[in-house]
This record gives C-alpha cells, sequence and structure tokens, in this order.
C-alpha cells in the first residue's frame, strides 16, 4: 500500500514538472515574444508593410515609431532590418 501511495505521488510530481516545463517552453519560444510576458513585439515583416527592407512612419502608428525611430542609427528616417536587430 505504501509503495502503491509513494508511487503515484512521484507520478503525479513528474507530471507536474512535465506540464511546467512545458508550459515555459511555449512562453519562451513565442513567435513575437522579446522575453518579457506581456510585451511582444512584432517581427520586422509584419511592419515592414511593404517589403522595401525598411520601416518607415507610413508604416506604423506614430506611438510605435517613436519607439522605432530611436533604432534609425544613420538617421535616414527608416529603420533597416539590421537596425532593428541591433537594437533589441
Amino acid at each position: 500500500m505504501r509503495t502503491t501511495i509513494a508511487r503515484a505521488m512521484i507520478f503525479a510530481a513528474c507530471a507536474s514538472l512535465a506540464a511546467c516545463a512545458e508550459s515555459h517552453t511555449q512562453k519562451r519560444h513565442h513567435p513575437h515574444s522579446n522575453g518579457r510576458q506581456g510585451h511582444d513585439r512584432p517581427q520586422f515583416a509584419q511592419l515592414d508593410k511593404n517589403n522595401d527592407g525598411y520601416i518607415t512612419r507610413a508604416e506604423v502608428s506614430a506611438k510605435r515609431w517613436e519607439r522605432l525611430r530611436r533604432k534609425d542609427a544613420d538617421a535616414d528616417k527608416r529603420v533597416s532590418r539590421e537596425e532593428y536587430r541591433r537594437h533589441r
């Protein structure tokens, strides 16, 4: 009887750990996540509406552009994929 209860408790603990690990893995590998819960960052391709390789003010909201323009290292009023990636 004790052995059965002990095995059941070990099984329950292992199942719980597996579920926690699965949940953690899913959160960490979310395609738009930057590692901070509740603050998902879109992929470059989602923001580059005309697929020219740059994000410009015309492609995003004013609020988003205020954040993005800080990444514009060469001050050409557009953010390249490299600038976007470099300044995560």
